[in-house]
């Protein structure tokens, strides 16, 4: 074999690699992100589990830490919808972030799409219009 043909040789060989190692990158980092999603969502039954129990002290509007080791945050929120007016009850969307202890921090990452969002139908509270 000629010097050109190692080079050549060795050249592709490293540009195979460096595919593998990137691919290998990107499935880690979406097996991690499901993985997160799926706490998430076991975070967010618990959650409403526990506030099912008394659907008068059911958070509408609200947010606060998921108890335990999980690191997400909650927000709940009334949604409206036109289409359901004459029907007595609320629609509350429930939705889990990831935890982060600094307010600005916090509420910049509200703002991009949460881990895992519900909406429950709840009997109306009066005193939310």
């Amino acid at each position: 074999m000629t010097l050109v043909e190692v080079l050549a040789g060795l050249a592709l060989l490293g540009t195979l690699l460096v595919a593998i190692l990137l691919a290998k990158g990107r499935a880690t980092l979406q097996q991690v992100r499901a993985e997160r999603r799926l706490a998430a969502a076991a975070a967010a039954d618990r959650l409403l589990t526990l506030w099912w129990k008394d659907l008068d002290r059911f958070p509408r509007h609200g947010q606060g830490y998921v108890d335990g080791r999980d690191g997400f945050t909650w927000r709940t929120r009334v949604l409206t919808y036109r289409s359901i007016k004459p029907v007595t009850v609320q629609v509350v969307r429930v939705d889990l972030f990831e935890r982060d202890d600094d307010d600005a921090a916090r509420e910049q990452q509200q703002q991009h799409a949460a881990l895992v969002s519900v909406e429950v139908l709840l009997p109306a509270d009066k005193a939310v219009p």
